[in-house]
């Protein structure tokens, strides 16, 4: 089945603060690189941006794909564009253009990365010049450029510095997991136990890849072991060697959640390769499909785990009270003294609730339905509580014992 969780990304709020941070700083006169990583091509934030600006944003865009320019250079490029403006016969400089007040406001670039390197260079240097130059005129006067770019295949020497002039924003910690969860709540629009089965794991397993969190929709109800080897699978589609992700974890320092600093000097070739991921509840990690690529099934069980743990725990607990209280309704609160003083509590865990059911005064019929609905709920909270990953079956076992409860 063919998904498309890239096609949300637009409407969440992340990824609306992110396109009003760019264009704040257009307003305020700087250009402005957006740089995102391998991968981020599903995105379209070109597309996003230019909708961003021209709409809300109401400001005057002039979209230019350089992947249709040829061997035209920086400034044959954007005179083209200004041309259809102003005139600019005068113009012998690129320095020149940005004295051309009736051109757009913003000149919003695309398709870097599909420019030959020594061309690349080029604009390199022309947005540098381009932005230098800005700054002879008041910033509701600048006329500036705005570059979309894949951050690794245009910077093999660092990112460019963010000063007066010049904003670099790096696609990093958009979206959270929490915003997948609800991409993946409008893809479905139903409740059952496979929409809340990928609700969860995907944004576990993906982080902010979407992509990724595509290729996982019909898989993630697969055991562990398979669910490795589709994630090692997905590293090999997209050209990711097992000497990479060697590298990345001799070199990876942990990245708590809750601080979404950028990337450090030294993580940010491996983010802009996309080999890292960032989400305010997980903090920084290694790519999934990389850690499958070394065959680390423990962190992939582990990631399984963290994600079942916060779909199943309240949930158990919850039938658990829904079971107290139908033993309550039916027997009376003389019931938790069947357990010989194991816990005698009208609401007690699942193990003395098992031993008191077995112990009662009660046939052997009955207690078999009781225990049928209970012994699940244990062994399920059992596993969970002791970092142990459930198969998909077990959940879907777990979701049919609880409608009993209603």
């Amino acid at each position: 089945m063919s998904v498309g969780l890239a096609s949300q990304v637009g409407s969440l709020p992340s990824t609306q603060r992110f396109l009003r941070s760019v264009e704040q700083d257009l307003r305020s006169g700087r250009s402005v690189w957006v740089l995102f990583p391998q991968g981020g091509e599903a995105l379209r934030l070109w597309d996003l941006l230019l909708h961003n600006l021209e709409g809300p944003g109401g400001m005057i865009v002039a979209p230019v794909d350089l992947g249709t320019v040829g061997s035209y250079g920086p400034f044959d490029v954007l005179r083209s564009v200004v041309e259809d403006w102003e005139d600019t016969g005068i113009a012998r400089f690129l320095e020149d253009l940005t004295l051309c007040h009736q051109a757009p406001e913003v000149l919003l670039l695309k398709s870097l990365e599909e420019i030959p390197p020594p061309k690349r260079n080029e604009w390199l240097l022309a947005v540098e010049r381009w932005a230098a130059s800005s700054l002879r005129h008041s910033p509701e006067r600048r006329r500036k450029l705005c570059v979309v770019a894949a951050a690794y295949s245009v910077f093999q020497n660092g990112l460019p510095k963010s000063d007066v002039a010049l904003s670099v924003r790096m696609w990093w910690g958009v979206p959270s997991a929490l915003e997948i969860h609800l991409a993946c709540r409008l893809m479905s629009q139903e409740e059952t136990p496979l929409s809340l089965w990928r609700e969860h794991l995907i944004p576990s397993l993906a982080g902010n890849d979407l992509t990724l969190g595509e290729y996982l929709w019909d898989v993630v109800t697969d055991p562990p072991e398979a669910l490795l080897e589709k994630l090692a699978q997905y590293g090999a589609e997209r050209g990711w060697k097992k000497q990479n992700a060697e590298e990345v974890c001799e070199r990876w320092k942990p990245m708590p959640p809750g601080k979404q600093t950028e990337p450090s000097e030294q993580m940010i070739p491996f983010w802009a390769q996309g080999w890292i991921v960032y989400t305010p509840e997980y903090g920084g990690e290694v790519h999934s499909a990389l850690l499958a690529l070394l065959g680390n099934e423990p962190e992939i069980a582990h990631r399984l785990w963290r994600a079942q743990a916060a779909l199943l725990l309240p949930a158990v607990d919850s039938a658990r009270l829904r079971v107290c209280e139908q033993l309550t309704q039916f027997y009376g609160e003389t019931w938790t003294c069947w357990g010989d003083g194991w816990e005698q509590s009208l609401y007690p865990e699942l193990g003395a609730i098992e031993h008191a059911i077995r112990k009662g005064p009660i046939g052997e019929p009955e207690k078999q339905r009781w225990l049928k609905v209970v012994h699940p709920l244990r062994d399920i909270r059992n596993k969970v509580a002791h970092y142990q990953p459930i198969l998909f079956n077990e959940f879907v076992e777990f979701w049919e014992c609880s409608a009993l409860l209603v």
